[in-house]
């Protein structure tokens, strides 16, 4: 976060020619679906950048992004089980533990389809 509040990283533009995907991630448990956001080249060394928490959504992260995008990494967001694009019927399954766990395989899966 410490690069939102640099105000020349926050007005860079970002590449002219940024990849940018969208996909969503079936959990492990199949109780829900992830929205996941890439951003940057798919050969590049993967972020996996993380929101504020249940009900919010990544888009709101996207100033801080863009401006590093199309560089060396590849960022990837995603909207946390239960929230805006990636909801579910079970809130029994919404926990730090089920958090933890639904964000591992979000860089993997990226670089296997690439």
């Amino acid at each position: 976060m410490v690069a939102a509040a640099s105000p020349a990283m926050a007005t860079a533009e970002p590449s002219p020619i940024l990849r940018r995907d969208t996909w969503y991630l079936p959990t492990t448990d199949a109780k829900a679906r992830l929205f996941v956001e890439e951003l940057g080249p798919s050969a590049a060394e993967p972020v996996v950048v993380l929101h504020g928490g249940w009900g919010a959504e990544h888009s709101y992260l996207d100033s801080v992004v863009l401006p590093h995008a199309g560089r060396s990494h590849r960022f990837i967001l995603y909207d946390q089980r239960g929230s805006l694009l990636s909801p579910t019927a079970d809130l029994r399954s919404l926990s730090v533990q089920q958090q933890v766990e639904d964000s591992r395989p979000c860089g993997r899966r990226s670089a296997s389809i690439a």
